[in-house]
């Protein structure tokens, strides 16, 4: 489980800070476009037929992979949390007291909900 929790924080330390763009235009600034790429018009076309065009900033996908490292990473801890329950439960029932078992049983379901 703490190797899928390290490879899952891995891509945090190897991308570094992620850069944004600061400055927003006024114009730029509209409630009635909820895009992340700006769009502009073409400017051959005139009125309401006026084609929009994608920013050349939108145009292409990102080529980092650092997916894989939280994908393996969650795989590694699913199969690191899976046996917890099943097998914990069984722990506390053989080898808890008998008026113990019960209330041991009840935490550990409690606290696993969290999880």
């Amino acid at each position: 489980m703490s190797l899928g929790t390290f490879l899952i924080a891995l891509p945090h330390f190897i991308i570094g800070r992620y850069k944004f763009e600061t400055s927003i235009r006024s114009s730029v600034n509209s409630t009635s476009d909820l895009s992340p790429c700006p769009v502009r018009s073409s400017v051959l076309a005139a009125g309401p037929s006026a084609s929009s065009v994608p920013s050349s900033g939108c145009e292409h996908e990102s080529m980092l992979s650092m997916w894989i490292y939280v994908f393996l990473g969650n795989i590694l801890r699913g199969i690191g949390e899976t046996p917890v329950q099943p097998l914990g439960i069984s722990y506390i029932d053989d080898y808890a007291l008998e008026e113990n078992a019960a209330f041991y049983i009840g935490t550990s379901t409690s606290l696993f909900m969290h999880l």
